[in-house]
């Protein structure tokens, strides 16, 4: 062969193994010609070998866009008449007729054509690779080390060649060039590329030892391992139910809200606050921002398969492993416990060893619902307190009505170890922000909070935009008259088909203005008067305000 590429003129090259990025050209190639094939052969994919030399034909009559030369005009130096070139013939009916030459002339004109093609496509990958090169400098940075300095290597694994990974430390000897370096390994010297060289940063002991030092002491109580029993040993082989008993239950924090920290209405009079107070003092072990053990109803965990599942413990940083002990420490007094046979299921692991909970955890599936059942059997009878998840609202006529339901209330909770958060108590208002209306004097209103971020809501631009509006003002539709044909120009951008980047007109412009003014004029609706509607409307009305929690005309709350 090395006759041959003399005969021809041809200068061999090779390029490393296992590394692409020298063969840039080789590669766009490759690319190149695997997606024309996978474009012919798409209905007939196992004739792909039939595409290959009518694909190669066309690929070389195109211009290739470093030389700005197609291949076939660099090697015979002209135009190949090839099928794009009949079919612009006949479009066009422009056939060029062929000059007539002697040998000579024929000769000498392509050996001219030649040289001059040859001379530009010399010229031209230059100034596409000095382009490749600006903008790949663009972002490139330039890496140095010393003698002596200590670098990880790029290497092969052991098992697999065309798998890398960081081996090291190694020890420069020498800097050879500007991006190459000489590397000891192990009583060898090699050079490697600054590509292939990472900096090694040892790790400073007496540093670590310091800082562990320095971290201040945790008491006894804050020490999560107290709390732990390891569930299931090395060989798989579970506890017994009996073991269960042995887990020893920790404290969680000091409460720190009182009954101190109350809110009332401003609308009471001092006899009334006062009232209250004596109220909130009698029943105080039921305030406090500590979560009790409720005792009424038990938390179960039903599963649809018997197979357990093992998880390996989650990597936490070590700067985050306190925080994560202190939260694990907290969920040890959440409220409702587990029923005894399922504790095993509620297991986790985390960095320092297993845990289970004893009291139910509010990620679980079924948890608010259990919640939900408990607060149902302690409002039992109760028809002046109405429950949303965790939040209670109690409204009366009469204020000798609201001190004794709240009385009522208070023995209950207490009586069931329940605890209620002071500072989301208000106690005795006339008016209360509930589920985002305003209740109070007869009527339902907007929160002030909700109508300002209508207010200040801007122009939708997008799909996500619309939507977002859309459903803040969508969830105080009831106050704005027909609001599914006000809103209808808006909703119709955000159908399937319409572009992502809205196109906005004067129907939207006016949908959005309705929207916010009827929305941010803090409209009001009124108690119905069930005795001039008709049937059909008085059950739609009575419904919506059952669903308000609203059914007196003058009420105290208390929330």
């Amino acid at each position: 062969m090395k006759e041959v590429f003399l005969l021809l003129g041809i200068k061999q090259k090779t390029t490393t193994p296992y590394h692409p990025m020298c063969n840039g050209l080789v590669e766009r190639f490759n690319a190149t010609l695997k997606t024309c094939l996978r474009r012919l052969c798409s209905e007939q994919p196992r004739q792909w070998h039939r595409y290959i030399n009518p694909l190669l034909f066309a690929y070389r009559e195109v211009p290739q866009e470093s030389t700005h030369f197609a291949p076939f005009e660099l090697l015979y130096g002209r135009t190949v008449r090839g099928p794009m070139h009949i079919l612009r013939e006949l479009w066009t009916k422009e056939i060029e007729e062929a000059d007539v030459k002697s040998s000579y002339e024929c000769v000498l004109n392509l050996r001219e054509c030649l040289d001059n093609t040859l001379k530009i496509a010399r010229e031209e990958p230059e100034k596409a690779q000095g382009r490749q090169k600006h903008y790949y400098n663009r972002t490139a940075k330039r890496r140095k080390f010393s003698v002596g300095e200590k670098v990880l290597v790029l290497l092969p694994t052991d098992s697999n060649k065309l798998l890398m990974q960081w081996k090291g430390p190694f020890e420069i000897v020498a800097t050879v060039g500007i991006n190459d370096y000489r590397i000891n390994m192990g009583g060898k010297e090699k050079t490697f590329h600054t590509n292939l060289l990472n900096g090694y940063i040892a790790c400073d002991q007496n540093a670590s030892q310091a800082n562990m030092d320095e971290r201040p002491p945790t008491s006894s109580s804050a020490i999560p391992a107290a709390s732990v029993t390891v569930i299931e040993d090395l060989e798989g082989e579970h506890f017994n139910d009996s073991d269960c008993e042995a887990l020893p239950e920790l404290g969680g924090w000091g409460s720190e809200e009182t009954v101190n920290d109350l809110k009332y209405g401003e609308e009471m009079t001092l006899d009334q606050r006062k009232q209250l107070e004596e109220v909130a003092v009698t029943y105080s072990s039921s305030f406090s921002d500590r979560p009790g053990t409720a005792s009424t109803e038990e938390h179960c965990i039903e599963l649809t398969s018997s197979i357990p599942v093992r998880q390996h413990p989650y990597a936490v940083p070590y700067a985050m492993r306190q925080t994560l002990r202190d939260e694990l420490r907290k969920m040890e007094d959440l409220g409702i416990p587990v029923r005894k046979e399922d504790i095993p299921k509620t297991a986790f692991v985390t960095m320092d060893c297993h845990y289970e909970f004893l009291r139910m955890p509010f990620a679980t599936m079924d948890s608010g619902a259990t919640l939900t059942r408990a607060e149902k059997k302690l409002l039992c009878g109760m028809d002046n307190v109405v429950d949303y998840i965790d939040d209670l609202l109690i409204h009366t006529e009469t204020w000798e009505a609201h001190v004794k339901t709240l009385c009522e209330l208070f023995k209950r909770l207490q009586e069931v170890n329940f605890t209620v958060r002071p500072v989301k108590c208000l106690l005795g208002s006339r008016t209360v922000d509930f589920l985002g209306h305003s209740l109070g004097r007869g009527a339902i209103g907007l929160q002030d909070e909700n109508v300002e971020k209508v207010r200040n809501a801007p122009r939708p631009k997008t799909k996500r935009e619309v939507r977002a509006f859309l459903g803040l003002v969508g969830y105080y539709k009831e106050f704005v008259p027909n609001f599914a044909a006000v809103s209808g120009p808006l909703s119709d951008l955000v159908r399937k088909g319409q572009p992502n980047i809205v196109n906005w007109d004067d129907s939207q412009e006016r949908a959005y203005n309705s929207l916010k003014v009827a929305v941010t004029s803090k409209p009001v609706l009124q108690l119905p008067d069930v005795n001039k509607s008709s049937s059909s409307e008085r059950m739609h009305l009575i419904a919506n305000w059952a669903l308000l929690s609203c059914r007196r005309m003058r009420v105290r709350y208390s929330r």
